[in-house]
């Protein structure tokens, strides 16, 4: 346990290094998924973990993720001030989507996702419990609300649901041809206003995933150059 203490808090000392260095002017470089700084991240009760592997694709530095009938994402723990760089830009490509998601909303080929901070002042009694039970689960500070960025090819873009988590919106943006990459621009903190009806808290970090637990299917999904920048 010691070590993995040991682990947590290296990464996390190196995402701050990279994220003091990386900012120049209005834009937040984001260390290339899969690389130092970015953590596993793993749900209660998912045995079987999607697998995720440093690759270079056109040029890029990337992580590849196969889902076999698994979940699981990585995590990296950032320190921005989102007033100055609040949105969120990153490329990805899709390339064995998920043939039918059904009755598994959970599910995506592939989705980026934002944690803020959890601020108990604005939360209700439910959501101050669920964080308390989630936070007793994972045995550390769990986030507050989240915002989900979902590639999906039955929900129009725009199309926005909650999520099974505590707090948790789910936003999709779309699809495109298998195998091609697209590159997503979003305005995190206009998307919270939007969908909480207040300014964010604290940003906790950006995560990624590739899942296919619920459906027990097969996916594969790209991930990189994921960026902070200022507005318009």
């Amino acid at each position: 346990m010691i070590r993995a203490e040991i682990q947590r808090a290296t990464a996390w000392l190196l995402a701050m290094m990279v994220m003091g260095t990386a900012a120049i002017g209005a834009e937040v470089k984001l260390p290339a998924p899969g690389m130092e700084g970015w953590q596993s991240l793993v749900f209660p009760g998912v045995e079987k973990h999607t697998r995720y592997t440093v690759v270079n694709e056109h040029c890029m530095d990337a992580v590849k993720a196969e889902a076999e009938c698994s979940a699981s994402g990585l995590f990296l723990p950032i320190d921005i001030d989102a007033r100055k760089t609040p949105r969120l830009e990153w490329a990805w490509k899709v390339e064995q989507p998920l043939s039918d998601r059904g009755a598994a909303r959970e599910d995506f080929a592939a989705r980026v996702f934002v944690l803020f901070a959890f601020d108990p002042a604005r939360a209700s009694w439910w959501q101050r419990l669920q964080h308390g039970i989630g936070a007793l689960l994972y045995r550390q500070a769990a986030s507050g609300p989240t915002i989900h960025y979902v590639w999906s090819a039955s929900d129009p873009v725009g199309t926005v649901w909650d999520g099974s988590g505590a707090n948790a919106k789910m936003v999709s943006l779309g699809s495109a041809p298998r195998g091609d990459w697209r590159k997503e621009s979003v305005d995190v903190v206009g998307d919270y206003r939007k969908l909480f009806g207040t300014d964010p808290p604290q940003v906790l970090g950006v995560a990624l995933s590739t899942d296919a637990d619920h459906s027990c299917q097969s996916a594969v999904a790209y991930f990189a150059e994921l960026r902070f920048v200022g507005a318009d």
